[in-house]
């Protein structure tokens, strides 16, 4: 495919480096809330993983344009926060009568990466998060998280990557009746795979499949899901972006809560993503969004909406 680099058009390292910022930028009992309410999965995050350079030497033989690929190595340190506001009709997971609940989540975090190569990127992390409910106070919780991420480029242009992740988490309610009433380790594989829809790279079809499994305290947390994310990317020029996307997903439980018996889940999730990279090392970013979970066990259904996000980040 040929790319141009007239005026509107840039060069597919830019194009990458913009998808790989967005392709990284949610049965208890009636006195906790369910995690399955409050975690949102992959879209909106901020991923700040480098992308490669696509630079450009003269042919001394021919005077031909041949490209030649380099990878920059990625900031070492980056810092990330994020803003977000949800609505959710059931927070407890409970029939009849659900909760529903307006929610605030202030996160902060800092990641590091130790080594890199032109086709993988591990990464550190670690984050702290703030949760608080407008009508239901009393389990305002915070919410700790540790992963560790890999990113392997499964081609020479990195348009098809896998990312393997491993993170644990644990949350824990402010009030001292509440206590530490979840937490759970998770191993996640996904696939990415970009697709430029036209010469310029204006426009670009992004497919991420993926399973993971999830091991949880409670035992009746666990689970094993599988899903896929469809978006259509528009980059305007080198620092803009936006993705609408649709998500859909299965969720199995193998193991029963006092209250949901046999639970299978159907979750879908649509919206949008925008971002601006502002310079090499920051980027600023917004998300918009629905959820919608739809479960064979009574009470199990809950939809957010909406689901609003600011992130940001800065590497160095």
């Amino acid at each position: 495919m040929k790319w141009a680099f007239a005026s509107g058009a840039f060069s597919r390292a830019e194009m990458l480096a913009l998808l790989l910022l967005l392709v990284g930028f949610p049965q208890v009992s009636a006195q906790v809330p369910s995690p399955e309410t409050l975690e949102q999965k992959r879209r909106g995050d901020i991923s700040d993983f480098k992308a490669p350079v696509l630079k450009f030497r003269q042919s001394s033989e021919t005077g031909a344009v041949e490209p030649v690929q380099r990878a920059p190595a990625p900031d070492m340190f980056t810092l990330y926060t994020s803003q977000s506001y949800y609505h959710t009709d059931n927070l407890f997971l409970t029939a009849p009568n659900p909760q529903s609940a307006n929610a605030w989540v202030g996160a902060l975090g800092i990641s590091f990466v130790p080594y890199s190569t032109y086709r993988w990127t591990p990464r550190f992390s670690v984050e702290e998060a703030l949760v608080r409910f407008d009508r239901v106070s009393r389990v305002d919780y915070s919410a700790q998280t540790a992963a560790f991420d890999n990113r392997l480029g499964l081609t020479d242009d990195n348009l098809l990557s896998w990312d393997f992740n491993v993170l644990a988490r644990r949350f824990e309610g402010e009030r001292s009746s509440l206590g530490e009433f979840y937490k759970r380790v998770e191993v996640v594989n996904n696939l990415n795979w970009f697709l430029p829809l036209d010469d310029t790279g204006l426009w670009v079809l992004h497919a991420s499949p993926g399973v993971a499994w999830r091991n949880a305290h409670p035992a009746f947390e666990d689970r094993f899901d599988a899903g896929a994310v469809v978006s259509v990317l528009w980059l305007p020029n080198q620092a803009l972006a936006f993705e609408p996307f649709f998500e859909g997903g299965y969720g199995y439980y193998p193991n029963d809560s006092p209250t949901l018996v046999g639970r299978r889940d159907v979750h879908l999730r649509g919206g949008v993503n925008f971002l601006w990279r502002v310079s090499d090392h920051a980027s600023v970013g917004a998300s918009a969004y629905w959820a919608g979970n739809y479960s064979s066990a009574e009470g199990g259904d809950y939809q957010v909406l909406p689901y609003l996000t600011l992130n940001a980040r800065f590497g160095f």
